[in-house]
């Protein structure tokens, strides 16, 4: 990531001079710049600093001075759509893309489908995972080299039975691994040396075959159930199998053998009382072989965690890994062009590669007492809580409930358990706009705490439990307001003390001056001023966004 930006976290130029409220300038990662509108001059061609409707109760707009033009009216929600779509695609095509100005966009929420054919989400992810190179003219080489790399992949790791039957090492010496199973010469055999070091167990063709199905078994247990309210992943493909690939569920799939049971009659003979008719002949079912061509996107998923498991025996897999996969999957697998559907596989290994690069300690047992395991990541849950909001994590500390109950399984999966699929891919938006994922997953962690924080400090221990492992519905710019909020606190650019008080339809409201906050929820005031900049850009009815000197779109980059 060093050659792709730089360590500043800050958005590019200096902070303003006049921030809201006294608080010290500070900005987020990936959000768009904030500066006070108050008193500041205007830049021209700077977009949404100009001719736009200010936010409620901002005191100090431009619609309050005596003799200013009368704002525009609110563009249609389509027209807002079209400009989002068109920020995202003048980005795209761009010589050199800005991963900046690309993480300021995708942390607002990535269009679903731009004008094209193709998925915006799917490419943006795949940028902000490091997958894709930032001068599109590389793409194609990159992705035709690493979709090959994957199907090599496919062709080495997944052992055929038919090639292990017909192989000379293991139908003319030794079939079933027996002498190699041997250490002790007990079936008179020599013990391979290696080294000098003494006799070394040399596993055959067919002892990895068994070890690897003990993979295939715990994954095939959890793709089946991944999103049991979501169709798509039972639905077929429409593709056509890797060369290669094996259907690897029919690999543990539970088999019955014929059985009669025997019984003596009145008249002495011998009769059959019961028969089980699952018989089975060491071949496929007729109904598995006619749909050998039929694929699920399940199996898909299930193909990619072994190839996973199977490149990182340190790890493995564990269970959990399939709730990040699936989502990764189904977003890539969805891409309406079929030119990048079709490799929806490879690129979705990649994708979780890269992705569980910075996330797999969370689910290494031995490292959970360690600086990078999942101890340190719920310690660092607790610490920031507590900043942030005493109270709660007191009365939590009082109820006798610890993090391990309920944010262990929000931080190991990403969340992916808590919400529907749709509010998860939405999260993720942000989620993977941002340099220090781990740390922004914590804020998103202690904002769901702080948004029924009400619930938390009036219910008892059980209930309270009970809330926290099934969170209620909660708009997800709630969840990531808050978020942001407290990623501002957290870096010292504002205070709990002033904050904006969001309502039960997610609507931002600056609070008055002694006024009660409830419900509960705080946003900074800097943060607020901020997405008002980017959503007076989204909702900019004349002219379009200007270019850079590298043709990159500019949206408050000062």
């Amino acid at each position: 990531m060093a050659d792709r930006e730089s360590d500043q976290c800050e958005a590019d130029g200096p902070a303003p001079e006049s921030p809201a409220e006294g608080m010290p300038a500070a900005n987020t990662e990936g959000a768009p710049a904030e500066e006070s509108t108050a008193g500041a001059e205007t830049e021209p061609n700077r977009v949404g600093e100009a001719e736009t409707e200010a936010p409620p109760n901002d005191s100090g707009s431009p619609s309050d001075v005596e003799g200013a033009s009368p704002s525009p009216p609110p563009p249609s929600p389509s027209k807002v759509l079209e400009n989002k779509v068109k920020a995202f695609e003048e980005l795209l095509a761009s010589e050199v893309i800005d991963i900046k100005l690309a993480r300021q966009l995708c942390h607002e929420g990535i269009p679903e489908k731009g004008t094209g054919p193709g998925s915006l989400r799917s490419v943006y992810w795949m940028l902000l995972l490091d997958y894709l190179p930032l001068e599109p003219a590389k793409w194609e080489a990159s992705l035709k080299k690493k979709r090959q790399i994957y199907a090599e992949f496919i062709q080495e790791l997944i052992l055929d039975t038919h090639n292990l039957a017909h192989s000379a090492s293991t139908v003319t010496s030794d079939p079933l691994g027996a002498l190699s199973s041997d250490p002790l010469g007990a079936l008179g055999g020599e013990a391979e040396e290696t080294n000098g070091a003494g006799a070394a167990h040399t596993p055959s063709a067919w002892d990895i075959y068994f070890k690897d199905n003990e993979i295939i078994e715990q994954i095939d247990k959890d793709v089946k159930r991944l999103c049991p309210e979501f169709a798509f992943f039972q639905k077929e493909t429409g593709l056509p199998r890797p060369a290669g690939a094996q259907r690897l569920h029919h690999r543990v799939a539970q088999q019955g053998l014929a059985t009669e049971s025997i019984g003596r009659s009145q008249g002495g003979g011998l009769t059959i009382t019961k028969r089980e008719c699952s018989a089975y002949d060491g071949h496929e079912p007729q109904a598995a072989v006619a749909a050998e061509a039929v694929e699920h996107h399940w199996e898909v998923i299930e193909r990619i965690l072994f190839i996973y498991a199977k490149l990182n025996p340190g790890i493995c897999y564990v269970q959990g890994m399939n709730e990040i996969c699936g989502p990764l999957y189904y977003v890539l697998a969805s891409n309406p062009d079929g030119s990048w559907r079709e490799h929806a596989e490879a690129d979705t290994y990649w994708c979780f590669l890269l992705l569980m690069a910075e996330f797999r300690d969370n689910f290494i047992k031995t490292l959970d007492n360690s600086d990078s395991g999942i101890g340190a990541l719920m310690s660092r849950f607790s610490t920031v809580l507590a900043r942030y909001d005493g109270q709660v994590k007191a009365s939590l500390d009082e109820k006798g409930i610890k993090p391990m109950f309920y944010g262990f399984r929000w931080l190991t999966c990403l969340l992916s358990q808590e919400f529907p699929l749709p509010d998860v891919i939405r999260l993720w938006d942000s989620l993977f706009a941002k340099r220090d994922r781990q740390e922004y997953l914590i804020y998103i962690c202690c904002s769901l705490v702080c948004i029924v924080r009400s619930a938390i400090i009036e219910s008892g221990f059980a209930d309270t439990v009970k809330l926290l492992q099934h969170m209620p519905s909660i708009e997800s710019t709630t969840i990531l307001a808050t978020a942001d909020a407290i990623a501002i606190f957290m870096k010292g650019g504002g205070s709990a003390d002033s904050f904006a008080v969001i309502d039960q339809h997610g609507d931002a409201h600056v609070k008055p001056e002694g006024a009660d906050a409830a419900p509960q929820t705080k946003l900074s005031k800097m943060a607020l001023a901020g997405k008002t900049k980017l959503l007076n850009f989204w909702n900019a009815t004349t002219s379009p966004p200007p270019e850079t000197e590298s043709g990159d779109v500019s949206v408050n980059r000062k």
